[in-house]
């Protein structure tokens, strides 16, 4: 096994950026859809095995087994990208720009899903700090 590569896997955080401003310009209701159409890009970018999963009203949760960095880089840009080539319409046909910001830590034998959580949360924070780069290594 590489260095790079964990024995349990990464769990990953995508955060939907500008979540807040589009649920308070286009509604609740739209601002669901569109975590549901997020939901779809996400899944549809990840590998055969990987878990996702809504865990927050603006966050998707991704469980990557066995997942080399490189690995975790692919789905990151692949994300990335099928977003930014979405049109996400709201409203009387206005085309709405959605961001996205991505965390992730290691998952060890004896971590608590709690504690792996807020670290993946606390790396997507840090991403949107730091400006639109590609994932970051940002592990506790």
């Amino acid at each position: 096994m590489s260095t790079a590569e964990s024995p349990d896997g990464v769990i990953l955080v995508v955060r939907v950026g500008n979540f807040d401003e589009i649920g308070r310009r286009y509604g609740p209701q739209w601002a669901d859809t569109l975590l549901q159409s997020m939901a779809w890009i996400v899944h549809s970018s990840v590998r055969h095995g990987d878990l996702v999963a809504r865990v927050a009203s603006d966050e998707i949760g991704i469980y990557l087994p066995n997942a080399t960095m490189e690995n975790v880089n692919k789905i990151c840009e692949r994300i990335r990208t099928r977003v930014y080539e979405t049109t996400f319409i709201a409203g009387q046909e206005r085309q709405i720009s959605v961001t996205v910001r991505f965390g992730g830590t290691r998952v060890g034998d004896q971590s608590a899903f709690q504690a792996l959580s807020e670290a993946a949360n606390s790396a997507a924070l840090a991403e949107e700090e730091a400006g639109p780069l590609l994932f970051r290594e940002l592990f506790s």
